[in-house]
C-alpha cells in the first residue's frame, strides 16, 4: 500500500450485530479481530460506518476493548450507535420515496447526523477501505466509494448458496447473493480469500461464468488464536453461566453453530445414537460422551432432536444459547473434543479455536479442514456416522489416544496462526 494512501477499516458489521443482543460468531468475529490487528500494524488506520441512508462513509471512535468483546459501541447509550441505528430502518423507506421527496429527507439526516457526530462526516482523504462485511453491505458501497474517491479491499468468506444445495434456500436468496457477490467484484480493487479453499470456489465460478473474473485475487487465511476476554477487562477468570457442566463426570463432546442442512447436525445426532447403542450391546459398562450444541437455537434444531429416532439420547444433548465469548472459550477448554461435521466450511473458527485451546478437534474429511486442521485434526466421511461414532469412542474411552492427541496439539501451537498473521496477509494484499 502506497505510503499516501490512507486505510479506512470498515466495522458496519459490527454495529450491525451489535444493535441485538452483541453477537461475536462468524463474519463479526472476524471482522473484530482483523480490525483490531489493523490498528496496531498501521497505527494511523482510521474505522468507518456505511450510511444506507446518506449513502456515504462516516467515521467512529476506535474502542478496542469494544471490538474485541463483539461489542463495537460503548456499552450503555452511544451516539453513532443510536444514529446507525436509525440509518439502517430509514435507508430502505427511503428508496421508496419520490426522488424529490428522499432527497430533502436526506438533507435533513445528513444535518442531523453532522450535528449530533461532529467530524464524523469531514471530507475523506484519498485512501483504501478495507472491508470484511458480507457481500449484502458491500454491495451498497460503490456509489459512496466514488463520491468519496476511496478504493476498495474486500475480504469473501464463502460462495456455499452458489455452490451446493445442502440449506435449499430460497431462489430470490441466491439470486440476490449472486448480484451481491457480482457487485463486490466488480467495485473492489483487490479481492482477498479467507482460505485457499475459498479461493478455489471463486475461481470455480469465475471460470463456470456465474462471477465476474478479477485481475487482482490475494489469500489471506483466518487464524486459530482466540483471545480470552478477560485478558483485557480485566475481571478475572472466565465463568460460564450457563450450565453446571463441571458437576457432571462424563465427558461432553461440543458442536458449535451445528445445524441441520450445510451444517450436518444431522451426522452428529445418528453418530450419538450408534455409540449409545454399541453401548447398551456391550452391557452399558462405558462412559457414554454428551453432547453440547452451542449457538442460535433456531427450529429446525429443536425439530431434528426431539425427531423420536433419538429419544433414547435427548437427555444426553444440551442446549446453550448464543453464548458470550467468554462462555465459549470455557466450553472449549471444557469440552473432550470439538465436532464439525460440515459438508463445506470457509475456514471453521469453531475447529481452530479449538485447536488454539489444545482440545481434540473431530472434522469432516474436506478440503477446507484439511487446510485448517492439518495433522491435528480426526477425520471421518460428513456422510457416514459410524466414522464419527467411533471417532467419538476413541477420543473418549481411550485415555492414551486422548492424552496423546492433545499434547500433539499443544506442539503445534507455536505453528497456529494468529491474527496478527492474518492482518500481515490482508496488508500484503493492498
Amino acid at each position: 500500500m502506497k505510503e499516501t494512501q490512507r486505510l479506512y477499516c470498515d466495522i458496519t458489521e459490527l454495529y450491525a450485530g451489535s444493535l441485538g443482543r452483541g453477537g461475536f460468531y462468524g463474519i463479526a468475529r472476524v471482522v473484530a479481530e482483523i480490525a483490531h490487528e489493523l490498528d496496531v500494524l498501521v497505527p494511523d488506520t482510521h474505522y468507518v460506518v456505511f450510511s444506507a441512508s446518506l449513502n456515504r462513509f462516516f467515521r467512529v471512535q476506535f474502542r478496542r476493548q469494544q471490538l474485541l468483546l463483539g461489542r463495537p459501541a460503548s456499552f450503555g447509550f452511544n451516539l453513532d450507535r443510536l444514529v446507525f441505528a436509525f440509518d439502517q430502518h430509514c435507508g430502505r423507506w427511503l428508496e421508496s420515496l419520490p426522488a424529490g421527496v428522499a432527497a430533502w429527507l436526506k438533507a435533513r439526516l445528513r444535518w442531523m447526523a453532522t450535528r449530533l457526530n461532529r467530524g464524523s462526516f469531514a471530507p475523506f482523504s484519498p485512501g483504501l477501505v478495507f472491508s470484511a462485511a458480507r457481500p449484502k453491505f458491500i454491495s451498497r458501497y460503490p456509489r459512496a466509494l466514488q463520491a468519496q474517491q476511496l478504493k476498495l479491499a474486500s475480504l469473501l468468506h464463502d460462495f456455499f448458496p452458489l455452490l451446493d444445495g445442502y440449506d435449499r434456500p430460497r431462489q430470490a436468496f441466491v439470486d440476490a447473493f449472486s448480484v451481491d457477490n457480482c457487485l463486490v467484484l466488480e467495485s473492489s480493487a483487490v479481492v482477498i480469500a479467507n482460505s485457499y479453499f475459498t479461493r478455489d470456489c471463486l475461481l470455480q465460478l469465475q471460470d463456470a461464468g456465474q462471477l465476474p473474473l478479477h485481475r487482482k485475487l490475494a489469500v489471506a487465511q483466518l487464524a486459530h488464536e482466540c483471545r480470552s476476554p478477560q485478558a483485557l477487562s480485566g475481571r478475572g477468570q472466565v465463568g460460564l453461566e450457563a450450565a453446571p457442566l463441571a458437576k457432571q463426570a462424563s465427558p461432553f463432546l461440543l458442536a458449535v453453530g451445528c445445524r441441520p442442512g450445510r451444517k450436518n447436525l444431522q451426522l452428529i445426532l445418528e453418530a450419538l445414537l450408534l455409540v449409545h447403542q454399541g453401548n447398551g450391546a456391550a452391557g452399558g459398562s462405558a462412559i457414554m460422551p454428551r453432547l453440547v450444541l452451542a449457538g442460535a437455537v433456531r427450529g429446525s434444531i429443536n425439530r431434528s432432536i426431539d425427531n423420536p429416532r433419538f429419544a433414547s439420547v435427548r437427555s444426553s444433548i444440551q442446549l446453550i444459547a448464543s453464548p458470550r465469548q467468554d462462555e465459549l472459550i470455557r466450553l472449549y477448554q471444557r469440552a473432550r473434543a470439538t465436532v464439525l461435521p460440515s459438508f463445506s466450511e470457509g475456514w471453521g473458527l469453531p475447529a481452530s479455536e479449538s485447536l488454539w485451546f489444545g482440545t481434540p478437534v473431530l472434522v469432516s474429511d474436506t478440503p477446507v479442514m484439511r487446510e485448517v486442521c492439518g495433522n491435528l485434526g480426526l477425520y471421518f466421511s460428513p456422510e457416514r456416522p459410524e466414522e464419527l461414532a467411533q471417532c467419538m469412542s476413541q477420543i473418549c474411552r481411550d485415555q492414551a489416544f486422548y492424552e496423546a492427541q492433545q499434547q500433539l496439539i499443544v506442539a503445534a501451537k507455536p505453528t497456529l496462526r494468529r491474527w496478527a498473521d492474518t492482518a500481515r496477509d490482508v496488508c500484503s494484499a493492498f
